[in-house]
């Protein structure tokens, strides 16, 4: 195998690419998520700690399957090169999708009692009417993403993010009367009319793809070719997604809703960072690595800068919140939620350490690695979110849980980092663009 390697200025024009896409995605989350927070102030006065801790516990559950709604073949479609194929792809995203619902239904069912027990009802009258609706939404959302990314329509999926925010806050505020099914009906609602609108270029593929869901046969190679995605991309993306939304619930069960709703509103602040760097830098590392990789390119060099470009664009907002987290929300939220910037102040560090890992998790899975990414999720997933019973048991204290949990959470991060380098570390360099053969 040839692996083709370029010295620093050969890879300018690639990094200028990352960066341009980067850039208008970032426009696009940057501009969302000050929507966003500019309704959080509003949101954080009609809705009381006990509400959001609702919402945020509903949220959690339903993370479990909207983490990877179509198992993962989503991230087929920008990797398929032949368009028949890729309507192919497509048709398999549909069919998991469809799959996915159909598991929910059945966990529903058959343990209804225990899940009610766990989340209090509150939150299980959100879960059964609208939880099938955010894992339908979410899997055409996948599907429309990486097919924007795919056709290099960043713009779209900037318009995209700017649509969900506006119309989500506004029917949050709006529906303030209806508590915790007002949050949850207004973030589905602005979910799906951003859905659309993103998905208008990518109807003449979607009804194609539609047609292809008969094929067995093909699906069944395709989904031969690309499980890796489901058998070890799409229970990591699931374990991610329970350690991130799972301690709002377990604050919940442990501590109450109104710890559960200072940990929620925490992580929607750090949410305004999070979105900038996800929803732009990753998508363009996804593209652009992908590229690499294709063209035997060594995504050594891509990796280290892109790490150090995330890690700076979220110093900016870590910073502040470690040196003033909780009179800076005392301010903005009002003094109830004084407790959310301990919290928030409490996980800043560790947040930082994850988003500098955000280049790494594209590099696993551009090289199908996935193996290595499984078997660290579900090592590190109990143990991070072991911290909250263990701070119940222990200390009583739901800050010590957070600090338990952040520093878990850093550590795996560090893990990811170190495990990416060594993949890159292992194709050989040679000075100024000449080719190596392993």
């Amino acid at each position: 195998m040839e692996v083709t390697t370029i010295g620093f200025w050969g890879r300018i024009p690639l990094l200028r690419r990352v960066i341009a896409n980067a850039g208008t995605l970032g426009a696009g989350a940057a501009i969302a998520q000050a929507i966003t927070m500019l309704a959080s102030p509003i949101l954080s006065r009609v809705y009381g700690p006990g509400q959001i801790g609702v919402f945020g516990a509903y949220l959690g559950v339903v993370a479990l399957f909207t983490a990877s709604p179509c198992f993962g073949f989503e991230q087929a479609v920008l990797l398929e090169r032949d368009e028949k194929e890729l309507e192919g792809a497509i048709g398999l995203c549909i069919l998991a999708n469809a799959t996915c619902l159909a598991i929910f239904a059945i966990v529903l069912v058959l343990f209804h009692a225990s899940i009610e027990r766990f989340l209090h009802r509150d939150a299980m009258e959100l879960l059964i009417p609208l939880g099938p609706i955010g894992i339908v939404i979410a899997g055409f959302l996948a599907i429309n993403q990486f097919l924007s990314l795919r056709g290099q329509a960043v713009r779209a999926l900037a318009r995209y993010q700017i649509v969900r925010a506006g119309l989500s806050s506004a029917l949050q505020v709006a529906l303030f009367r209806f508590l915790a099914v007002g949050l949850a009906s207004g973030q589905l609602v602005g979910q799906a009319i951003g859905l659309i609108d993103l998905s208008r270029r990518n109807i003449a593929v979607l009804a194609a793809a539609i047609c292809r869901v008969g094929d067995i046969a093909a699906l069944k190679r395709l989904a031969l070719t690309y499980r890796s995605f489901p058998l070890y991309g799409a229970p990591q993306s699931i374990l991610s997604s329970v350690t991130a939304g799972m301690p709002t619930v377990l604050l919940s069960a442990f501590y109450g809703q109104v710890e559960a709703g200072y940990f929620w509103l925490a992580y929607r602040v750090f949410g305004l960072p999070n979105q900038i760097v996800n929803e732009s830098l990753r998508g363009a590392f996804y593209h652009s690595f992908a590229a690499a990789h294709r063209e035997g390119r060594n995504l050594r060099p891509e990796l280290v800068s892109g790490s150090i470009l995330c890690s700076a664009a979220c110093a900016l907002f870590a910073l502040p919140i470690l040196l003033a987290g909780p009179p800076l929300f005392a301010l903005v939220f009002g003094m109830a939620w004084r407790t959310a910037g301990v919290f928030a102040r409490i996980a800043a560090f560790a947040w930082l350490i994850q988003a500098a890992s955000i280049p790494s998790t594209v590099v696993i899975t551009v090289l199908q690695r996935q193996r290595f990414y499984l078997t660290l999720e579900v090592i590190a997933a109990p143990i991070r979110l072991g911290a909250f019973p263990l701070a119940a048991h222990y200390w009583h204290s739901a800050e010590m849980g957070v600090l338990l949990y952040s520093a878990a959470s850093a550590i795996h991060a560090l893990v990811v980092i170190a495990y990416a380098l060594s993949l890159t570390l292992r194709v050989p360099q040679s000075d100024g663009g000449a080719q190596t053969t392993i």
